[in-house]
């Protein structure tokens, strides 16, 4: 977001993104790969089962902030794919389990929680 990667380092990021983050099932982008343990010495960011909340789970807020990112840099078509997977998945009720809208998180099971608590409308 604050410019510091160039146009190259972009392209690398978005790729390492789609190659280990990048997740249909949960509609998007998750935060983090899977450890396989959970490490309470580490943070809310892993003292959580994997794929829920900030422990692996398409994190709302930090996706948009990753989509805004790519929009500024020029990577609308990247940034658009992923809102609009998103979009796709929240419309889907039988995966989402949620109104359409922006969830928190959408959990392991596919299921968007927590519809009013995102960041992401921010």
């Amino acid at each position: 977001m604050s410019g510091a990667a160039d146009k190259e380092q972009v392209e690398k990021v978005v790729s390492a993104v789609n190659r280990y983050l990048k997740d249909p099932s949960v509609g998007g982008v998750r935060l983090n790969t899977d450890f396989k343990e959970i490490k309470l010495n580490m943070g809310r960011g892993f003292g959580f089962a994997y794929g829920h909340k900030e422990n692996g789970a398409m994190f709302s807020h930090m996706t948009i902030m990753y989509i805004n990112a790519l929009y500024k840099r020029g990577f609308v078509k990247e940034g658009f794919e992923i809102i609009d997977m998103i979009y796709n998945h929240c419309c889907n009720f039988e995966k989402s389990r949620i109104l359409p809208g922006v969830p928190e998180y959408i959990n392991e099971s596919g299921r968007g929680m927590y519809h009013y608590l995102t960041g992401a409308a921010s």
